[in-house]
């Protein structure tokens, strides 16, 4: 069993303040990873501290499907429905050292493609952390 350890995001600061109506959506790496020779995978991201957090916020950082079409390389086309694996981090389970894993579920398509969003909830809370994100790739 071969496997490939893909870094999509190194340790990284971030800070947001959103409200209980907005969220704030970033791609946490490359437009779009390899992934034509995966057969299952692993999404891991790890909490390297976190100053402030709101009582009522939410992180979630999600793999899904994705395409770059050759009629139009500068769109990157998502499955906006079916994620392959999803992480939601709250004020329950973030903590400085914390690490997260998720199983990528089937279909693992030829290319994949990581997002995260936070929203501060109801409260509008600053939200300050430090995070990193790996995708593990397994070809059996």
């Amino acid at each position: 069993m071969a496997g490939r350890i893909v870094n999509i995001l190194q340790k990284t600061a971030f800070s947001q303040t959103t409200d209980d109506s907005k969220s704030s959506v970033f791609a946490a790496g490359p437009r779009a990873i390899s992934s034509s020779d995966w057969r299952s995978g692993v999404l891991s991201v790890r909490i390297h501290s976190v100053p402030t957090w709101g009582s009522t916020a939410t992180l979630t950082i999600s793999v899904t499907n994705a395409f770059i079409s050759p009629d139009d390389p500068s769109i990157l086309f998502l499955d906006p429905i079916n994620k392959l694996a999803q992480i939601v981090i709250d004020d329950s389970t973030i903590a400085a050292g914390a690490v997260f894993s998720a199983q990528l579920d089937d279909p693992i398509g030829p290319m994949l493609a990581v997002n995260a969003s936070v929203n501060a909830g109801a409260s509008g809370d600053a939200c300050t952390w430090e995070m990193s994100i790996d995708l593990v790739g397994r070809d059996t």
